[in-house]
């Protein structure tokens, strides 16, 4: 598997449907599921195994995704 060029097919995919999922969303959590999706498709498709976890508390805060070492932070989009 060529994982440079899996990069980059789903980069340009993600960047496209991320402004999709953003204009069409109402909530943030639409936006978290939406590009998780993509996230997840991702991992996938490269055969990675990565635990992840969604929307849980770490050090006083709250996280919308973790996988594995990156936290993902989502924001509602705006109008």
């Amino acid at each position: 598997m060529d994982i440079e060029k899996l990069i980059r097919e789903h980069a340009q995919v993600m960047s496209l449907r991320m402004n999709e999922i953003a204009q069409e969303a109402g909530s943030e959590e639409d936006v978290r599921q939406g590009v998780n999706r993509l996230i997840d498709d991702f991992i996938t498709a490269a055969g990675l195994k990565i635990k992840v976890r969604n929307e849980y508390s770490l050090a006083g805060g709250r996280v919308d995704s973790r996988y594995s070492g990156v936290i993902v932070e989502y924001k509602a989009p705006r109008g």
